[in-house]
């Protein structure tokens, strides 16, 4: 697919397709004098199927009409008997008219020339006043600022204030003063003072009319080249491009642009810009072109300027499977009319949204640069380690022997011994908590030291304890998270490669290396055992917390790397296995298994340091910690994410921004929290609120942050506080479709269904049938009130506006099970089955609808294809398909044991909703020993 891009970009944009009527000279001038761009005129002539002799008489008149290089190329015909308008300016220059006379020409080059001859003056040494005068655009206080470094003559400086005109700006008389002082004409001056209202900052506290640009920050390009700090991509530009980064309303916005000077990015004419949004895996089950539609209903709504010219089509981009779209037309914030691609991919992480556009008249040069940079470029995260052959075992033990380390835990006497491995050159060390933490004091011990094996000759080390993450899952017999970092003195180590869980396999051959029973064997030798993984174990969220092998370790293995043979690197810490039980217990069967901590869970906790391979103190600015902080929040690291925030606060205390992303951080690790500590995650959401006014306190129109909070509050059961900034967002934002949204679900939260129904009806005209949200709920209370014909439509219409919204096409096939047609609904959702394969949800709902139809043992089939498949995916099944397997159970086929295994995995994932007093009471009458029967009974009572 090396050159499918280039393709696919040239036949949207360059390519006729259809015949159309010939054409004579005279028409192709007019067709230009009306308006339409060379490319627009090329396409046309191209469908006439005529051709040009282009002799010297009909290049000139071709050029006098305004047709630049780029039409005369496209046609074949070269042009170079004509001298164009770059040529001639820079012949004036060289030749010593008068500047302002060579202003004024600069000036009036067509549209078309223009990016050419800024490249050329620039090459050639032109002064900066010439430079501007053939840019084209209304001048700025940037651009005075600038000139004022080497005032040009008087003259020429006003030549180019009248030819150009100015856009005003934000001009204090302290700066006028200082302009005036270097030479800057106080007429020009004046103009600006004139026109300051255009781009003056709004009073302080006022609210801006739309949102806009901040921190733009230049780019470090070394040979053309930026490689982004987090790994996650590597940007080519041609040479004499630049990049620019800034926050557009709390995104962080990559900005590639050939355009120089200052300026804010909305005006920049040519750009490709890039965005990156952190999505999970099940997102991109239907793969880049369904994405595309649904951020495309996002784009459209917001930029209803934009129209979009193509199809969707599936191409490589930046090295991943993508998809891309042409479209065209006007922006809010950006004046002139825009031709333009734009590209969605995804690394398993994270999605890569690339836009890239000209102004219409300058597309004809810089079409083509786009599609070039992309095939140079790099998206998605640099691998460390990657599947392939399988290693040699003793290479492996030769390149990293003298990276796993001994790591010696003690306060005072008491101690215990653990292995461990380096990460980065640093000296950051991955080991377990359990090595490092003393069980009697419930801290983390006094003193650690880190030793080599005997026979490298290093002497030991003293580590500093960074950090350590201890989750003890409520699967007891599977474990959790037991991670600590270390720091020790930086050196000539050889970092060990992280592996990630998509790399890891069943079957897959390991070794593991470490420092076992040093107290039974003299001296540090390291040991290396052999094994394959054998399982994945999930945590209540459905991610995989530990993966078993078979590899052999025991007491003071703690900690150190198990390598997968097929990358090469570390797929975790070898953390624990079982000992044999007395008196034989049933967990003496699982005696020669062993479990590894993921060596994503190192990823997750410390990114810095194991990812990034960053010191802890890096010196980073504001932006660095900000956007790795919405990177890592958004890819499941919500407490690395919200340190990140805090050093991004640090630095700008008042940063509405930083200020958000400190909530959205603590509103995340709340949702994780759940699972562990339900008091301690209700402490997070709070505080998480608290951050978000804050934020509001500071910028009362953010609207990112409005929209958050109000969501925050449904789900903490605040409607009516909820209901108080979802106000707000529609007296703020009153065009925009989702502050009616968020204000309806407040509204139907509030039994309100009469202010519910009218704010939904406004969101649904608001989003102009290109997002999807509003009629799914539409159609979800209609259902509920039982005008099931009315709710179809609504789901039928969320289903055209986005095909591959799930939930929306579930809908259409719910009002089968609704008129209890259950053979039809079966069929229904098996046919969405071959458009999102393997999707547990259909399975379930499949299953429902063949237990109505007598169909039992076809039932628990499919039921169990569901469970299968929500563990597979990391999800946690819902409490209603083990309800349903409980009733089977209980009542069709008459097993209690089964029937209380099923209610007890309800209990597990869903104990604490309120369906579980119901679950608990069922329990206690099922089982046989009235111990176990009694708790239930306590547990139903404490919960009630």
């Amino acid at each position: 697919m090396k050159r499918l891009l280039f393709v696919f970009f040239f036949a949207l944009f360059f390519v006729p397709s259809l015949p159309a009527q010939g054409l004579s000279l005279d028409e192709v001038i007019s067709l230009k004098r009306m308006g339409y761009t060379d490319w627009e005129v090329v396409e046309e002539i191209r469908k006439s199927g005529i051709t040009f002799s282009l002799d010297a008489k009909a290049r000139k008149a071709l050029r006098k009409a305004g047709f630049g290089p780029a039409f005369f190329k496209a046609l074949g015909g070269g042009g170079k008997d004509v001298p164009s308008a770059a040529a001639e300016v820079l012949s004036l220059w060289k030749e010593g008219e008068p500047l302002a006379r060579v202003v004024r020409k600069a000036a009036a080059t067509p549209s078309a020339e223009r990016v050419d001859l800024v490249k050329r003056l620039e090459k050639a040494g032109a002064p900066l006043v010439l430079r501007l005068a053939a840019r084209g655009t209304p001048l700025t206080v940037s651009d005075l600022e600038a000139l004022a470094a080497q005032p040009p003559p008087k003259d020429a400086l006003l030549a180019l204030a009248e030819t150009l005109g100015v856009r005003g700006g934000t001009l204090p008389p302290a700066k006028a003063l200082a302009l005036a002082r270097k030479g800057i004409p106080p007429s020009v001056i004046k103009l600006f003072k004139e026109k300051g209202g255009a781009g003056a900052a709004p009073p302080e506290g006022a609210a801006s009319p739309s949102p806009g640009t901040a921190c733009v920050q230049s780019l470090s390009m070394p040979g053309g080249r930026y490689e982004h700090l987090g790994r996650r991509f590597s940007m080519r530009c041609p040479p004499g491009w630049r990049g620019l980064r800034f926050l557009d309303d709390g995104d962080v916005v990559y900005a590639f642009t050939p355009q120089h000077g200052g300026g804010s990015p909305d005006d920049l004419p040519v750009y490709l810009e890039l965005y990156m949004i952190p999505l999970p895996r099940d997102s991109w089950e239907k793969g880049p072109k369904a994405m595309m539609e649904k951020f495309l209903s996002r784009i459209l709504v917001s930029e209803p300027g934009l129209e979009i010219t193509g199809p969707v089509e599936k191409v490589e981009v930046g090295g991943l499977e993508a998809a891309a779209v042409p479209f065209q037309g006007s922006y809010k914030r950006k004046e002139g009319r825009y031709l333009g691609m734009a590209w969605l991919a995804w690394d398993g992480e994270a999605a890569y949204l690339v836009e890239a556009a000209a102004r219409e008249e300058l597309f004809a040069f810089y079409g083509l640069d786009f599609p070039w940079i992309l095939e140079h470029s790099r998206l998605g995260r640099k691998r460390l380690s990657r599947r392939g052959p399988a290693k040699d075992p003793s290479e492996l033990v030769k390149r990293y022997k003298g990276s796993v380390v001994v790591v010696n835990a003690t306060t005072g006497l008491e101690g215990g011994q653990g292995s461990g491995f380096i990460v980065s050159r640093d000296g950051y060390v991955l080991t377990n908590w359990h090595v490092i933490w003393n069980p009697k004091k419930g801290k983390p011990h006094e003193e650690i030291t880190v030793s080599w094996d005997d026979s490298l000759k290093r002497p030991s080390v003293k580590a500093r304890l960074v950090g350590w993450v201890h989750h003890q899952s409520r699967q007891v017999r599977l474990g959790g998270v037991d991670l600590a970092l270390l720091k020790i003195p930086p050196g000539d180590y050889t970092p060990v490669p992280l592996t990630p869980l998509e790399d890891v396999e069943l079957g897959d051959e390991v070794i593991t290396m470490g420092f076992p029973r040093s107290d039974l064997v003299s001296g540090y030798s390291v040991f290396i055992t052999k094994g394959v993984v054998v399982r994945f174990n999930r945590d209540l969220a459905g991610r995989v917390e530990s993966i078993a092998m078979d590899a052999k370790i025991t007491h003071g293995n703690s900690g150190g790397p198990c390598f997968s043979l097929r990358t090469g690197g570390a797929i975790g810490l070898n953390t624990w296995g079982f000992n044999i039980q007395a008196g034989g217990s049933d967990l003496n069967d699982l005696v020669g298994y062993y479990f590894v901590c993921p060596a994503d869970a190192a990823r997750r906790e410390f990114p810095l340091e194991t990812d990034l391979r960053l010191p802890e103190n890096a010196s980073l600015g504001f932006l660095d910690y900000y956007e790795l902080s919405r990177l890592f929040n958004g890819i499941a690291s919500p407490r690395a994410a919200s340190r990140l925030a805090e050093k991004a606060l640090a630095q700008r205390p008042k940063s509405p921004y930083a200020l958000c992303q400190k909530a959205l951080c603590l509103a995340s690790a709340a949702v994780e929290e759940t699972a562990y500590d339900p008091g301690k995650a209700v402490d997070m959401a709070k505080k998480a609120v608290v951050f978000f006014k804050k934020a509001l306190d500071v910028k009362e129109d953010y609207q990112e942050a409005l929209t958050s909070l109000a969501d925050l509050l449904l789900e903490m059961d605040q409607a009516k506080e909820a209901r108080r900034y979802a106000k707000r967002c529609v007296e703020l934002f009153p065009d925009d479709w989702e502050g009616r949204f968020l204000l309806a679900k407040a509204a139907f939260a509030l039994k309100d269904k009469k202010t519910g129904k009218a704010q939904l009806e406004k969101a649904k005209a608001l989003s102009r049938d290109l997002v999807a949200d509003p009629w799914i709920l539409s159609g979800t209370l209609a259902y509920s009130e039982e005008r099931y014909k009315e709710g179809r439509e609504d789901f039928r219409r969320a289903s055209r506006i986005q095909p591959s919204n799930l939930t929306a096409r579930m809908g259409v096939v719910e009002y089968l099970e609704l008129d209890k047609r259950w053979e039809d609904a079966a069929a229904g959702y098996k046919a969405l089955l071959s458009e999102f394969p393997g999707n547990p949800v259909l399975f379930f709902r499949i299953g429902v609808c063949l237990r109505n139809q007598g169909k039992t043992e076809d039932a628990l089939k499919v039921y169990g294809d569901a469970l299968a498949n929500f563990r597979k995916r990391g999800i946690v099944p819902p409490g209603d398909l083990f309800l349903e397997l409980g009733d089977i159970f209980e009542k069709e086929k008459k097993e209690p044991r089964m029937t209380a295994r099923f209610l007890s995995q309800y209990l597990f994932y869903h104990g604490r909703e309120e369906g579980a007093i119901k679950v608990h009471v069922r329990l206690a009458g099922l089982l046989e020993r009235p111990g176990a029967a009694s708790a239930h009974v306590r547990a139903a009572r404490a919960l009630a």
